[in-house]
């Protein structure tokens, strides 16, 4: 495992995955990652949005079900152009193409499975003319194919989709080892179960525990949000300098998952 700046372990699949993903960037492609609840679209997409193009004007935007067209297109253009006027009701290239000082720019889209083909449309537009104009401009999106196959049915030689790559039973293990202390051998037989069972998604890996019989929960009894609070809150500890066992903290987040700050946490595995 390599360790990343940001305290968190990438597997060696994943590290390669972005290289490829930073490639496809270099290559006027809009790059959308593609992964289903919890293989870490969005731990990806931050990584892809922090490391690349470091001079360029960076919007992240998260996209849900219950925002429209008109507040991601303000949010889009309030980040990276700043405090400007403009009509939301019209199209992105409008305000592109008005507030743009021939800067590099660069747009993260989570969730994108919740953007309206319109949406998608416009970003199209837009990356074709900026770049078309002799401006870098990247487009990065993150989307769970399950939800919505929008990105997948766009037939745009632009769009690039890869697939986030499941996790091998090595890596697996180097996960499991970075968040549990007391981890059995690769060789046990209940871990390489677990292992394979969790078919290389790091959220149902990270729902180990040893005092049960290590078999994975179905899909409605596991909590992903709870799962991926627990990882976070594994970040937090350290620089305390301690590494709390997954249980106890299991325990304490179960005590206070009513508790505003717990919901609000973001997940690191989603």
């Amino acid at each position: 495992m390599t360790a990343l700046g940001s305290n968190f372990y990438f597997p060696p699949s994943r590290l390669n995955y972005l290289v490829q993903l930073r490639s496809l960037l270099t290559q006027n492609k809009i790059v959308a990652l593609e992964g289903g609840m919890g293989f870490g679209k969005t731990v990806l997409l931050e990584e892809v949005l922090t490391t690349a193009m470091p001079d360029a004007n960076k919007c992240y935007v998260t996209a849900s079900k219950n925002i429209t067209d008109v507040q991601l297109r303000s949010r889009i253009i309030e980040q990276l152009f700043g405090n400007v006027l403009f009509d939301p009701e019209k199209p992105l290239v409008s305000s592109f193409l008005e507030f743009n000082q021939q800067t590099e720019l660069m747009v993260a889209i989570d969730n994108a499975h919740y953007m309206s083909a319109k949406l998608v449309g416009e970003l199209l537009q837009v990356f074709s003319q900026i770049n078309g104009a002799g401006i870098q401009f990247s487009i990065v999106l993150s989307f769970d194919k399950s939800i919505s196959a929008t990105l997948l049915n766009i037939n745009s030689q632009l769009i690039a989709v890869e697939s986030i790559p499941r996790l091998s039973k090595d890596e697996s293990y180097h996960l499991l080892n970075t968040y549990f202390s007391e981890l059995p051998a690769i060789t046990d037989s209940k871990l390489k179960r677990w292992i394979e069972n969790s078919k290389g998604v790091p959220i149902q890996l990270l729902a180990y525990n040893d005092q049960n019989n290590l078999e994975l929960v179905n899909s409605g009894g596991l909590n992903i949000k709870l799962w991926g609070q627990l990882s976070r809150s594994q970040v937090y500890f350290l620089p305390l300098g301690f590494m709390p066992t997954m249980w106890v903290i299991l325990t304490q987040l179960q005590t206070l998952q009513s508790n505003i700050l717990v919901r609000r946490m973001m997940s690191l595995w989603r």
